[in-house]
């Protein structure tokens, strides 16, 4: 199990009193990785830190947790060791100010960070979260701002640092992306032809709607289905309170051939809202289509809900609509 390490930095003239620590100059805890934690440092002289000393506890002094321990010891002097991209086991000891300039690897994954006290890079992709609004974050928890970088075209926020301060933001990251709504969603789109009389007939997908008690109908059959992606906007401008609505259009073959038309911004944390919601027959002698039905929808999970019942161009059947949004991943 790793020793706690119980470092911290003081000038020379102010050594503490406590018992059980041991005081190490910067070229000792060097010498004293390399000897034990069989690691190559490479390093200018001028890096090394002068008037400071780390203070240890003795048992911090593991060999077996040489490299594990000294370079926690090195950070509390704010030396980084940046690993070398070509040459396994080799460091180049930097000052942590510009350390981010050295790092040769980017990780893309929390997981796959080293496991000890190195300074490196992590790129995470954000699904959810604006790249602009987590960087203003963390900016406040980078050991150097200029180390938390976004970059809106790819979705990413890019990350230099310890490894343990990598953790910790994307901790934040993760939490931040739970808390914010989908910007996309995958939108079904089924249109049921449903008839009165006789015992009740419900496809299985939507038999959970309890549909002949919704729509005093008994009998259903799948008229189309249809699926698009579609897009949230997102408001850029902090000013304005919601950005203009999207616009998607859908078409259901048929017969009858349905086109359906929605519009809308995302609301909550379950699915979007659209204002409009529109279903027209489309007709030879009417180009327009023809209006059957205009209502608004609010998706609350991502479970099929029932949009309206619209009349059909039969007398003794109506059109059944029913849509699901499912967050695109």
């Amino acid at each position: 199990m790793t020793l706690a390490l119980a470092a911290f930095v003081f000038l020379a003239q102010d050594p503490p009193k406590d018992k059980g620590f041991t005081i190490l100059e910067a070229e000792e805890v060097i010498a004293w990785i390399s000897k034990h934690a069989r690691v190559r440092l490479t390093f200018s002289e001028s890096v090394i830190p002068k008037g400071k000393k780390v203070v240890i506890s003795t048992e911090a002094l593991d060999p077996a947790h040489a490299l594990e321990n000294g370079l926690k010891m090195l950070k509390s002097i704010d030396l980084a060791a940046v690993a070398d991209g070509d040459v396994p086991g080799q460091y180049e000891l930097v000052h942590a100010a510009i350390a981010s300039k050295k790092v040769a690897k980017i990780y893309l994954s929390v997981a796959d960070l080293p496991k000890v006290e190195e300074f490196c890079s992590l790129s995470l992709r954000l699904k959810n979260a604006s790249p602009r609004g987590a960087q203003s974050m963390l900016i406040n928890l980078a050991s150097y701002p200029q180390n938390c970088l976004a970059e809106e075209s790819t979705g990413a926020v890019l990350l230099s640092d310890y490894t343990s301060n990598l953790r910790r933001m994307a901790e934040v990251v993760r939490q931040l992306e739970a808390a914010t709504p989908p910007t996309a969603f995958r939108v079904s789109v089924a249109v049921l032809e449903g008839t009165k009389g006789g015992e009740a007939d419900v496809p299985e997908a939507w038999k959970a709607l309890d549909l002949p008690k919704s729509t005093n109908l008994q009998k259903f059959k799948l008229v189309g289905e249809t699926v698009a992606r579609f897009e949230v906007p997102l408001a850029r401008n902090p000013m304005v309170k919601s950005p203009p609505p999207s616009e998607a259009v859908l078409r259901v073959g048929g017969p009858p051939p349905v086109r359906i038309e929605f519009g809308g911004t995302a609301r909550g944390t379950e699915g979007p809202f659209f204002e409009r919601f529109t279903v027209l027959l489309e007709k030879v002698d009417a180009p327009l289509g023809l209006l059957v039905l205009q209502t608004r929808v609010e998706f609350r999970g991502e479970s099929w809900i029932l949009v309206g019942v619209a009349p059909s161009e039969s007398q003794v059947s109506s059109l059944v609509i029913l849509a699901r949004a499912v967050a695109d991943k």
